[in-house]
């Protein structure tokens, strides 16, 4: 699952208005490449990756996610704007940016560098599943999680790789 989505928007629409048509699809191309060049990773599938080569046992996120961040917060499905300001501790609209508020088959990885989030993850909960840490936050260096069998589903759970 790619990380990033292109949504339309009031200005681009605005810009577009009175341009010949041949010049809206000049446009068009120009956006769908700068979003295509710009912000777009696949950390999702190195996670998922990473915890299939360990035989669905364990994830190590500094190693799947090789950006610079302090911490990884993390969004149970149907979260909203008022949860991630909560475990934030400022806000970022979750809401706009993201599919979790509507969704129970992702987890919402959000990482943070200096009170900003960096990147975010919508991460399949079968590929992995985030979910019983919600609103919880680690620090990179603690970003290390392990798999519990859940025999409810076909898939465990993860826990940090410290608890016994």
């Amino acid at each position: 699952m790619v990380t990033c989505t292109i949504t339309p928007c009031r200005a681009a629409v605005r810009l577009n208005s009175g341009v010949r048509p041949h010049m809206r699809v000049r446009r068009f191309a120009a956006i769908v490449l700068l979003a295509t060049c710009t912000g777009c990773t696949d950390y999702s599938s190195r996670i998922s990756d990473q915890f299939n080569a360990k035989a669905r046992t364990s994830i190590d996120l500094m190693k799947a996610v090789p950006i610079t961040w302090d911490k990884v917060c993390i969004l149970g499905p149907y979260s909203g704007d008022e949860e991630a300001e909560k475990i934030l501790g400022f806000k970022w609209p979750v809401e706009r940016r993201t599919s979790i508020e509507d969704s129970d088959g992702i987890a919402l990885l959000l990482f943070v560098q200096n009170d900003s989030v960096v990147e975010y993850i919508e991460h399949p909960r079968d590929q992995g599943d985030f979910s019983m840490l919600d609103g919880q936050c680690f620090r990179s260096s603690n970003a290390k999680f392990r798999a519990v069998n859940d025999s409810r589903k076909n898939w465990g759970h993860l826990v940090p790789a410290s608890e016994g």
